[in-house]
């Protein structure tokens, strides 16, 4: 999905991004908002 060295602002940004485009691609996936 990503690579990046700040985690923290990886989940605060990014990460709604990507769990955006994931859900699509994996419906049966879990992809929780507050991981």
């Amino acid at each position: 999905i990503a690579i990046t060295a700040d985690l923290a602002g990886f989940w605060r940004g990014a990460w709604a991004e990507a769990r955006r485009d994931m859900r699509g691609r994996y419906p049966r996936h879990d992809w929780p908002e507050h991981p």
